[in-house]
């Protein structure tokens, strides 16, 4: 009902497509009414069309954005393209050391992360690494029977191995299509392919810093880790994952979390947002922020578009749900990991950020993509030729 009356009043494109991905979501766990069964291929047809618009939106101009501003459209056989990514700033040929730690929870983002500062030649003050308590998957305390200290190393094991399980495997049995999509991502987002390859050796975190702190980890809300952050004094970290940011620690004077959100702020917030983004305006977006109580919505330090990324051709041996995974594995946390970079070079290695409010009235809060609507982005605007977008 929500799509017919939007169709009716011309309500926008995102909104649209939001309760399209809803309504299956719905149609998942409920017996239509008849009204509604009777307008499904309406709203298949009305899906089709605006996917067919996705395909020809002109990229967005954004006067703000720091990494990746588009100059004048250049036009060519009657497509529209923009210029390439550049990198301007060099790193120094000294290490630096970062007035931030990083709340390092094990998984391909934190490691994209910690990999792109080396890169720079950097590296945190401190990475505190958030070992989990319980099984990530099973929800069991890990080594209950062991001493502490040896428990901590092996429930950081056993987190390691199960958060790698599919980045992994993807690389172990599909290691040519991961290489592949490496020299793509190189040459697109201008990262070096070292930088790619050790984000998949797992190399110890001493390597990226001296001062390696491991604490458990139940959760952000835990009292013992709120008490552990108010014990640090005034600091701001890089958070990398593991749950919600709990409200206690946003009261912390001196304190202040930053975060890489792979959309484009205030337009794009919410989950799965690297496929909103490509889908809603044919670019990957990400932008770095100050965190706060509410879901992105936090002051803007950085925010920008970048260049289209296609997966290689061998991505269609992959079925949907590996295509997925590919994504998030190695897409993902390297659109992220580049607006950091281009942040930490932009501020003076953090030295001197800025940063903006967002209004909470602007742009869209998605939710995480009905597989459906999740398949039909990754086909079509992840796995075509560059020629076929605008």
């Amino acid at each position: 009902m929500r799509i017919l009356f939007a169709v009716e009043c011309g309500a926008s494109k995102p909104d649209l497509i939001k309760y399209i991905n809803v309504f299956f979501k719905a149609a998942d766990n409920i017996i239509l009414p008849d009204f509604l069964q009777e307008n499904k291929d309406f709203i298949k047809k009305l899906e089709d069309k605006l996917f067919e618009k996705a395909l020809h939106t002109k990229p967005i101009h954004v006067k703000n954005s720091i990494i990746f501003k588009p100059k004048t459209p250049i036009k060519k056989d009657g497509l529209t393209t923009l210029p390439p990514y550049h990198l301007t700033t060099l790193p120094p040929y000294h290490f630096t050391t970062l007035p931030v730690d990083v709340l390092f929870y094990e998984g391909p983002i934190a490691r994209a992360y910690l990999e792109i500062l080396y890169s720079l030649k950097c590296k945190p003050r401190s990475i505190i690494n958030l070992i989990a308590e319980k099984d990530i998957v099973t929800k069991k305390t890990v080594g209950w029977f062991l001493p502490k200290t040896i428990r901590q190393k092996y429930a950081a094991a056993i987190q390691l191995r199960k958060i790698h399980y599919w980045p992994q495997y993807l690389f172990r049995k599909h290691k040519a299509l991961c290489l592949e999509l490496f020299d793509t991502i190189q040459a697109g987002l201008n990262i070096g392919y070292s930088s790619l390859e050790s984000s998949v050796k797992l190399k110890e975190l001493e390597h990226y810093s001296e001062n390696v702190r491991p604490i458990f980890f139940r959760s952000f809300k835990d009292k013992s880790f709120i008490e552990f952050i108010k014990g640090q004094g005034a600091s701001s970290y890089l958070f990398t994952g593991g749950g919600i940011i709990h409200k206690d620690l946003f009261k912390i004077d001196g304190v202040s979390f930053i975060h890489i959100h792979p959309g484009h702020l205030p337009e794009i917030r919410g989950a799965d947002c690297l496929l909103w983004s490509v889908l809603l305006t044919g670019h990957p977006s990400a932008s770095c922020f100050y965190m706060d109580q509410g879901i992105d919505t936090g002051d803007i330090i950085n925010t920008a578009w970048l260049p289209k990324i296609i997966l290689p051709a061998k991505s269609d041996t992959l079925n949907e749900k590996l295509l997925y995974r590919l994504l998030y594995s190695f897409v993902d946390p390297w659109i992220r990991a580049v607006v950091l970079r281009d942040t930490v070079l932009s501020t003076n290695y953090l030295k001197d950020v800025q940063s903006s409010p967002q209004s909470v009235k602007e742009g869209h809060t998605f939710h995480f993509m009905h597989q459906v609507v999740r398949n039909l982005v990754i086909k079509k605007c992840f796995m075509q030729d560059e020629k076929t977008f605008n």
